[in-house]
């Protein structure tokens, strides 16, 4: 989900009171589809087109403000299952393992390294200028392989002057719809290839720290499979190597801030971790900061990524 009070925070005041009116929050979670008002629709466009601006030229696009809750100590699902995210991990190992020419070391000495789609730059970006929000949103690599593969229904925005437009003007909301939709597809990504492999590494901690008792030998056995050799080399090796690979800075990663403090909050310790000190309101900061199990808002409390 997307606060408007962590976008807001995060644009200049000119674009905070053009979108005063947008919702507390807008939900982008559902699995099949996104519904929006044309407020909030805006208020993501010019958060969007401000971060692009300010952007270093790599990274993860929505990466300080989109929140996924999840906590399985309070009931939501875990799954061990995860082949597409190690079949990835696997390919990327493949391919750091092949031998670069020294030809191609000398004759590209600042490229010759890179993994393409998933270490590519962001194209430059003139500041002050401004272009259609389509071409600003769609700077994320991952964004043209993904806008093919959309569907109308994947974002859908209620617009305040009701269905019924020209012809232009609906050209313009369906660029507009499928572009935040693109973006939205593509920070969900890159967020996932970090997220649900820590999940996995958490669990297994969990499980061997006899925290899920409850569940029986059934879950014993998978964190024994899961942590062990030789079956760790298909499991945890290769959850570690795109949790690392998130950490290092790549188009497709979050950054090693961002992965810390998901770290942090996968393993539940966002409550211990707490300045009582920096906690507002009456009572003890133990006693406001969110539990290891009261599955609170991602990256709850007063920690900020």
């Amino acid at each position: 989900h997307v606060k408007s009070s962590q976008i807001a925070a995060l644009l200049p005041s000119p674009i905070k009171e053009a979108n005063s009116t947008v919702a507390h929050a807008c939900q982008l979670s559902c699995e099949t589809s996104v519904k929006m008002t044309e407020a909030q629709l805006a208020l993501i466009e010019s958060a969007l087109r401000h971060e692009l601006s300010q952007h270093e030229g790599r990274g993860a696009i929505m990466g300080d403000w989109l929140k996924i809750p999840h906590s399985p100590l309070a009931g939501d699902s875990i799954s061990f299952h995860l082949p597409l995210h190690r079949a990835l991990a696997r390919s990327i190992r493949s391919i750091c393992s092949v031998v670069v020419p020294d030809e191609s070391r000398i004759s590209e000495p600042g490229s010759w390294w890179k993994l393409p789609v998933l270490d590519d730059d962001f194209p430059a970006l003139p500041k002050g200028v401004n272009s259609d929000p389509g071409s600003l949103i769609l700077q994320h690599p991952l964004c043209a392989l993904l806008r093919p593969t959309l569907r109308s229904s994947n974002c859908r925005v209620v617009w305040s002057a009701g269905p019924d437009c020209s012809t232009p003007e609906a050209q313009l909301r369906r660029s507009r719809s499928r572009a935040v939709s693109a973006a939205i597809a593509s920070a969900k990504i890159v967020h996932s290839l970090c997220d649900h492999p820590l999940r996995c590494l958490a669990a297994s901690q969990q499980i061997e720290r006899h925290l899920w008792a409850r569940n029986g030998s059934s879950a014993t056995g998978m964190a024994l499979n899961y942590g062990s050799a030789p079956l760790c080399r298909s499991f945890r090796d290769l959850d570690l190597t795109l949790v690392q690979l998130s950490a290092s800075g790549l188009s497709i990663g979050l950054g090693a801030r961002r992965v810390f403090s998901l770290l942090v909050n996968r393993f539940s310790m966002d409550g211990y971790l707490c300045d009582p000190k920096l906690t507002s309101g009456t009572g003890s900061g133990a006693s406001r900061s969110s539990s290891p199990t009261s599955g609170g808002s991602y990256g709850g409390g007063s920690s900020v990524w």
